[in-house]
């Protein structure tokens, strides 16, 4: 007689529709697509991440390439965008990022007071931090 047992596959379906259930479009913000360029005194910046903080709730955040540019990415599961709204900006190095001599100026770092509307559909951005 031959005996199988089902609740091992039973359980990992269950744990796998939880997950996709917990991944889902209703636990985020409305999102629109943020791009655009960032330079330091003029001269564009690369590594430098930027960050779109509403007043709740997560951060759309990007990373700028060898000419400045960068694409707002939300969440770990990189979707692309920021919450729609007023967003405050700012910019940091990454971790243990060696910017070479190039500093973040007063005012655009964490203690940052510029703030963005991000309006529904495509949004650029474009910053020279002085």
């Amino acid at each position: 007689m031959r005996t199988t047992t089902k609740a091992p596959l039973i359980l990992s379906c269950l744990i796998l529709a939880v997950a996709f259930v917990g991944c889902s479009k209703g636990d985020r913000p409305p999102l629109a697509g943020v791009t655009g360029n960032v330079k330091i005194k003029g001269q564009p910046v690369k590594d430098l991440i930027i960050m779109f903080k509403p007043a709740k709730g997560k951060a759309g955040t990007g990373q700028t390439d060898a000419e400045g540019n960068y694409t707002a990415i939300f969440g770990r599961i990189g979707v692309t965008g920021a919450p729609v709204g007023k967003c405050k900006v700012s910019f940091q190095w990454p971790t243990g990022h060696d910017p070479m001599g190039v500093t973040i100026p007063d005012g655009w770092a964490g203690d940052s007071e510029t703030e963005v509307e991000i309006k529904e559909g495509a949004n650029t951005f474009n910053f020279n931090l002085e």
